[in-house]
């Protein structure tokens, strides 16, 4: 959590995910005395994910910008199913 502005506006620029570098532009803004409000609207996105954002970073530094894995739907077949399924499928689509 020790980066600064311009060490985050670098990470930024080499960073191939465009949501991880708004996430870098945003703290990097932030770091240089901007309020959130400013930062939000400099860059067009809401308050809420700056706020989100900015939090998470001072929590967790750069560690906490990663984008986390969707959890997804619960599955209607049981892990035991879904292998009769693969298997059926596999011993039918030859």
């Amino acid at each position: 959590m020790n980066q600064t502005a311009e060490e985050l506006l670098k990470l930024s620029r080499a960073e191939k995910n465009a949501r991880k570098r708004m996430r870098l532009l945003a703290i990097a803004q932030f770091l240089e005395c901007k309020n959130r409000t400013q930062v939000a609207n400099q860059l067009k996105i809401s308050r809420t994910s700056v706020n989100n954002w900015v939090s998470s970073y001072l929590e967790a530094g750069l560690d906490g910008l990663e984008a986390r894995k969707a959890k997804g739907r619960i599955p209607y077949l049981s892990a035991q199913q879904q292998k009769q399924l693969g298997e059926f499928i596999e011993s039918h689509s030859q």
